[in-house]
């Protein structure tokens, strides 16, 4: 982990909360502090224009994919209809009545 310095830092339009993704422009000082001259949000783009920005960069862990397999992947999405991908966050499992909502 590093630190960081937001007292100069200029956000850009958008509503940002704990754990949001963020992109933070700035530079390393002498200090190995990272002073954030700029917050923002990544960009929207087209899925096929991602992949080819991000040459096939697996974010989740794993292996990256070579571009030739996303194909496939989008073919099995497609016919994944039910399958759900879900993301929790700041889940208090020590707590009782947590569990016994997960369950349900």
């Amino acid at each position: 982990s590093i630190h960081v310095d937001l007292s100069s830092a200029k956000p850009t339009v958008g509503l940002f909360t704990e754990n949001c993704i963020i992109i933070a422009e700035g530079t390393m000082r002498k200090d190995s502090i990272f002073q954030i001259h700029c917050l923002g949000f990544p960009t929207l783009q087209p899925r096929a224009e991602f992949r080819m920005n991000t040459g096939g960069e697996n974010f989740f862990g794993g292996r990256n994919l070579l571009l030739e397999e996303f194909p496939g992947l989008e073919e099995k999405e497609e016919q994944a209809e039910s399958e759900l991908y879900v993301v929790l966050s700041d889940v208090f499992l020590d707590r009782k009545e947590t569990l016994d909502n997960l369950i349900k």
